[in-house]
């Protein structure tokens, strides 16, 4: 069968080696909704985004918005992270990150979000660098650049001055930008010049020694400045104890001075694709850039007018490196440093992103569990496999001998798209399953198409040799169209697709490679060693379905009809009638974020079953989100929990409007020297507390007083705090004392006698003046660097640490890039079909047939959940769903358009005129049989799927019931939309007689005989 079949058996051994070792050498990485991760917070400083939105002239929302999408880039440019990043509050971010096998994966991520990205091109001030003035900067006095220097160096030899450039890189940059900005403080005489730092480290050469200082070149020392003296250096030899520092904290430190008054670039001059990893001169690594077109040109005059004269290339405040201009350089380069390929790796990231405006300040980081729950989790296993194992048995049962070379390619199929994703180091979440269904079932309608063609050569009476090689090459052409097709759609979604989108794309590709492989080489190496070991003597290929002749072309405005009712109706209902918070999920409507934390340890699954129970609860807030956060014990049970609750707009307006009341009050009771208000807590805290009552823990402080002492004119004060671990009262009674709180007691609650404890009752005087809402503070403060019993810092006792509200994930931004891409990809697909097969009528009719699709599913689901009889919102894995729908339908429209092209092209080789009504209904009815078995097999998974986890309100069961939905729909519109709608197309006549029932073949003889007739 194969004459090159040690070549073909070479191939697949090597992919099957290669995954092999992807499944020993790396570890998949599960999403937030499957294993949990962890989850960051960070904070914008109020007072920075003031100052920025006072400067610039932008709104806070565009501030955020910008610093949002900036890390959304950086983390997860291809969308195979999956990371949930959204904003929290006025100015937080949440980001809930995937779990990380390796800790160095999070703590590069967690560097990625802190990177300003603020990259700079400028000059290095020289003698002559004051020779540049323009007229309107002539006040400013120009010094000598060699007095400047010297000024400098005398600032830094008085006492102090050294050590503010032995802190952090952080620091450093700080005081080197307070210095400039105020001369007063610092060494600067005039705003012509700026001093920047620049890093030492180790030499990448020699570890013992230190890199080279720019006061080692003649064409920079004079701009240079150490900022340590000699004996620091130590003869070239790291100081003992800057080696027991991290390598990356190992540096010395010397100022350049840069001209600011000449023209300069920065990062957001650069050609986003033209930033790649590269090698320098010297073989280290670098970064090679490309600026974009419109600022390439004077880059290129500006590198000539600065001939022999160094630029500065600046990323966030330090001078990464300085090269000389040699020649006119035409809008591209090389940044160079003591880079490694990682530092390399997240440099390329960051400068591909663009910069940040404001750095994010890191608030906090929990580990949180997975977002489906346990026994959702076990349930889409169990789900997935016994879909798989009906798949098995049905090709098994049905093609018998050959079933297991089907099984063994699938298997294979399965084993390479998951060792792809391990490479691509994708995070497997559930639209990534999404992904892997829809491979699934592209790769069993692969087989089926090549099993149905050997069936067909079969009976034409072809041995059982020829008619494999002759299925084999005929059903080819099908597969390649229907996979080329749904990679190009693949292709659009993750080049114009954000978040999600990408991440199905990914998946998506992947597994169209995977599928293309196995069945070029694995399906054709196996049946040729079955064929010449002669296994499969005397088999044949069932048939299904013999001989129809249904007239689907018949119905087709019947079909048109019913289309566009179901289509209208539930279009009308979803956005007309059912309310946007019931349809869409906090993916799209946001909602709020928080942390409970329960006295006794319990799981998941219980606090998910409570909240069910209250039906008050459940009314108020649909479906509320629980999982775990921090270590579990084996039992999977905490105390603390991370809870996401989905909000309305009347429930939002609620909120805002008792925050603001709340401020209100809260500056008259501070006007007018009165307790100040309760602070405010919005309706689901309140029904929270009410539901779990006593099992929260208690709150920071309760039974807060003053009493007047006889003997004294100071109050006798007294509170009790609560810390969330033990704390030793000793420690607590000599806190009191260093911190002059005037006889201060501790004892335990409720045994006084107690050494340890979490409940502490504080007792101590203080002025008459002070009020009894203040012991909290003097308390606090007090006690502030207190340690636990085990060494870690106390943290007061709080049933809700955490909680703010949460805009949704699926801003404008993504939403609309999700509809352009699909908008774009139908687009390709027309005229991907239309060079196929020379018509753009058939590229129509499959894209209508897709737009169909989604829009009937759409409908169904929001019509299903508004009444209640799935969880089917329309989420984040919603969309995934549709994305698969999509590919899905795709693939099986494009199977029937290749059998009507191959129809067509054998009617013009024997030169017969077939009407075209007629070809239409042979290609479905020949291709029927293919079309039932293969949505049939992969019905089986996304049944199995639905069936387990029907009633659970999980994204399984919403998922799965819209790919029941959709695959149906796509049968349905194949068979009765997509291929018929080419008749009215073409305007031919459909008002004819339908096939009758067992006129099929007298009908097609009469037609074509008729054709054959000499023309009168």
């Amino acid at each position: 069968m194969l004459e090159n079949a040690r070549s073909q058996l070479f191939i697949v051994l090597l992919a099957l080696l290669g995954a092999i070792v992807c499944f020993t050498t790396l570890s998949p990485t599960y999403g937030p909704d499957l294993k949990g991760g962890t989850q960051l917070i960070y904070e914008v400083p109020e007072d920075i985004v003031s100052n920025l939105t006072k400067e610039e002239g932008v709104a806070l929302t565009d501030v955020m918005e910008q610093t949002i999408a900036v890390l959304s880039d950086r983390i997860d440019p291809n969308g195979t992270i999956d990371a949930l990043i959204t904003r929290s509050g006025e100015t937080g971010i949440l980001m809930e990150l995937p779990y990380f096998e390796d800790p160095q994966d999070l703590i590069r991520v967690k560097n990625r979000i802190g990177n300003l990205g603020k990259l700079e091109f400028r000059i290095v001030a020289d003698q002559d660098y004051a020779s540049a003035a323009t007229d309107d900067s002539a006040e400013i006095n120009f010094s000598n650049i060699a007095e400047e220097k010297k000024r400098l160096e005398t600032w830094l030899q008085q006492p102090g001055n050294m050590a503010l450039f032995a802190d952090n890189i952080g620091d450093l940059v700080a005081n080197v930008r307070r210095f400039n900005e105020d001369p007063s403080q610092g060494p600067i005489n005039f705003s012509n010049i700026h001093w920047y730092v620049r890093l030492i480290g180790p030499s990448p050469s020699n570890p013992d020694a230190w890199d080279n200082s720019y006061t080692d070149v003649p064409l920079l020392a004079p701009s240079t400045v150490k900022a340590y003296d000699d004996a620091a250096w130590n003869n070239g030899l790291v100081p003992d104890e800057v080696k027991q520092k991290d390598p990356r904290d190992q540096f010395l430190v010397e100022l350049i001075a840069v001209n600011m008054h000449e023209d300069h670039f920065t990062g957001e001059d650069l050609d986003p694709s033209g930033v790649s990893p590269t090698t320098s001169r010297d073989g280290g690594l670098a970064v090679a850039y490309q600026l974009n077109d419109t600022k390439s040109g004077e880059y290129a005059d500006w590198s000539e007018k600065y001939l022999n004269k160094c630029s500065a290339i600046i990323l966030n405040g330090i001078v990464e490196s300085a090269p000389r201009f040699e020649s006119r350089i035409p809008g591209a380069g090389q940044i160079t440093g003591d880079f490694t390929r990682p530092e390399v790796e997240e440099l390329v990231k960051v400068l591909r992103t663009g910069s940040l405006r404001v750095e994010p300040e890191f608030v906090s980081q929990q580990v949180i569990g997975p977002n489906l729950g346990a026994d959702s989790i076990q349930k889409g296993l169990y789900s997935l496999l016994i879909g798989g194992v009906l798949v098995f048995v049905f090709m098994l049962t049905y093609y018998g001998k050959a079933g297991i070379i089907a099984c063994l390619t699938l298997l294979m199929n399965m084993s390479l798209l998951w060792a792809a994703m391990l490479f691509m180091q994708a995070t497997v979440t559930l639209p990534g399953l999404g992904g892997i269904v829809l491979t699934l079932g592209m790769a069993v309608d692969a087989n089926v198409l090549i099993y149905e063609r050997v069936r067909e050569e079969l009976t034409k009476g072809k041995d059982l040799l020829r008619a494999v090689r002759a299925g084999f090459e005929r059903a080819m052409s099908a597969i390649l169209d229907a996979n080329i097709t749904t990679f190009l759609v693949g292709i659009v979604l993750f080049n114009v697709g954000v978040g999600p989108v990408r991440g199905f794309a990914v998946t998506l590709m992947a597994g169209i490679v995977m599928t293309v492989f196995t069945q070029f080489f694995v399906t054709r190496v196996l049946f040729h060693y079955a064929l010449d070991k002669k296994l499969l003597e005397g088999w044949k290929p069932p048939t299904l379905l013999s001989n129809t002749k249904i007239n689907f072309v018949g119905h087709i405005r019947k079909c048109l009809v019913l289309s566009t009712v179901v289509i209208v109706t539930g279009l009308t209902f979803a956005i007309g009638y059912v309310p946007r918070e019931v349809m869409m999920g906090i993916d799209f409507t946001g909602g709020a974020n928080l942390q409970m934390v329960v006295a006794q340890e319990t799981s998941a699954a219980d606090i998910r079953a409570e909240i069910n129970a209250d039906a008050q609860l459940s009314a108020a807030y649909e479906n509320i989100g629980v999982n775990t956060v921090g270590e579990t014990d084996e039992s999977g049970r905490t105390n603390e929990f991370n809870l996401r609750l989905k909000l309305n707009d009347a429930q939002r307006a609620e909120i805002s409007e008792g925050r603001k009341a709340w401020r209100t009050t809260k500056q008259q009771a501070e006007a007018d020297d009165l307790p100040p208000p309760p602070p405010y807590e919005p309706d689901y805290l309140l029904e929270l507390k009410r539901v779990f009552g006593d099992q929260l823990v208690k709150p920071a402080s309760s039974d807060a007083r003053t009493d007047e002492d006889p003997d004294s004119p100071l109050l006798f004060a007294q509170i009790e705090l609560h810390f969330q671990s033990d704390v030793s009262i000793a420690d607590i009674q000599a806190k009191l004392v260093e911190n002059k709180l005037m006889k201060g007691l501790a004892e335990a609650i409720p045994d006084p006698a107690a050494g340890t404890a979490k409940d502490v009752l504080i007792q101590w005087k203080v002025p008459n003046s002070t009020k009894t809402w203040e012991l909290f503070d003097l308390a606090r403060a007090a006690l502030g660097d207190l340690k636990t019993t085990d060494g870690k810092k106390i943290i007061l006792s709080n049933p809700f640490p955490e909680a703010q509200e949460i805009q949704g994930r699926l801003v404008d931004d993504l939403r609309n890039a999700a509809i352009g891409a699909l908008i774009l990809s139908w687009i390709l697909v027309i005229f991907y079909v239309r060079i196929r097969f020379h018509e753009y009528k058939f590229g129509f009719a499959a894209v209508v047939a897709l737009i169909h699709d989604v829009l009937v599913t759409f409908g169904v689901v929001a019509a299903a959940n508004y009444f209640e009889l799935v969880h089917a919102e329309i989420s984040i894995n919603m969309i995934a769903a549709f994305l698969t729908i999509i590919g899905y339908s795709v693939n099986d429209t494009i199977v029937v358009f290749d059998r009507i092209r191959e129809n067509v092209q054998e009617n013009a080789r024997a030169g017969v005129t077939e009407p075209m009504r007629t070809l239409i209904n042979r290609s479905l009815n020949q291709t029927l049989s293919r079309t039932l078995i293969t949505t049939g097999l992969t019905l089986f998974v996304v049944c199995s799927q639905f069936g387990v986890n029907w009633g659970s309100n999980s994204d399984l069961e919403s998922f799965a019931f819209a790919m029941i939905v959709g695959m149906i729909s796509g049968t349905y519109s194949t068979m009765y939309i997509a291929a018929p709608i080419l008749l009215s197309m073409r305007h031919e006549d459909i008002h004819v007689k339908p096939i009758e029932e067992g006129e099929g073949e007298e009908a097609d003889a009469a037609a074509t005989a008729e054709a054959k007739a000499p023309a009168q």
